[in-house]
């Protein structure tokens, strides 16, 4: 696909379904993978932890999802929190990191880590989004929906609630544990966790007094899966976009964000 397509510039052509993991067990994760093959959809996954089921393909990315917050899990310096996860995810080329933390200085040190591209930068509902290079050779990646911030607005879990219309990227990010639970709340999530703190050991036991009536985040998910499948809309890697960067780069884009809506002519639809 073109960088325009990518980036919806006439029309809904592709989007771009990433899962941030965040210490979810295994069988919440696998859950999640299994209703995305069951529709032939693609995506990328922001792991925390090391998963037998984070096999990297041609339609599922393992990135790297680096928590580095005071007392992190993951090490107390950018360079033992990046070892750690480089260690479990040797072939991983993007990050999103845990809680969005980050900086200037950090984002210039990507690149000696071995990152390709960074996708913490969270543009709510926001059109005309593309991803853009920047100086130190690390692309950007935006991302325009999210499923905690979309709960925590109180907004109703229904496909018409995520604006796939307007023109530019549509990366939406989801939590595995979320839609397990099928939250239809922030509540939901905070009750399963104050009772199983360490999530990543929870067994369907624990977690089975938390999931919901229906009509939350997991509702959502599958509706979502099964209109990009019905209606053949493409899903990718986000490696894939940053592919088509490059590309438009190489080809003589001289602006950091390659992409003109303004050429791209009138949508449809």
């Amino acid at each position: 696909m073109t960088l325009a397509e990518f980036c919806n510039a006439r029309e809904l052509r592709a989007v771009g379904i990433s899962l941030d993991v965040d210490w979810a067990p295994a069988f919440v994760v696998e859950d999640i993978l299994r209703r995305l093959r069951s529709h032939g959809l693609a995506a990328t996954v922001f792991a925390t932890h090391p998963l037998e089921s984070l096999v990297p393909s041609a339609r599922l990315e393992v990135g790297l999802h680096p928590n580095f917050a005071p007392k992190s899990s993951h090490g107390d310096s950018p360079e033992a929190v990046m070892s750690r996860l480089r260690s479990w995810f040797p072939t991983a080329t993007g990050v999103r990191t845990h809680m969005l933390i980050q900086s200037s200085p950090l984002l210039a040190r990507f690149r000696g880590f071995g990152v390709e591209y960074d996708s913490s930068l969270l543009l709510n509902d926001v059109p005309y989004v593309q991803p853009f290079d920047t100086p130190f050779g690390l692309v950007r990646v935006p991302y325009v929906w999210a499923d905690a911030s979309h709960l925590a607005g109180g907004r109703p879990c229904e496909l018409a609630a995520i604006d796939l219309a307007s023109p530019g990227l549509k990366v939406l990010n989801f939590h595995p544990i979320l839609v397990y639970l099928d939250a239809e709340s922030p509540a939901r999530y905070a009750e399963a966790k104050a009772a199983c703190p360490d999530l990543a050991s929870a067994t369907r036991e624990h977690l089975e007094p938390f999931i919901g009536p229906g009509g939350g985040i997991g509702t959502l998910f599958d509706a979502l899966c099964r209109r990009l499948a019905e209606r053949q809309i493409a899903t990718y890697r986000l490696t894939d976009l940053v592919w088509a960067v490059r590309r438009a780069r190489s080809e003589g884009a001289t602006s950091w964000a390659p992409l003109s809506f303004s050429r791209e002519g009138p949508r449809s639809g």
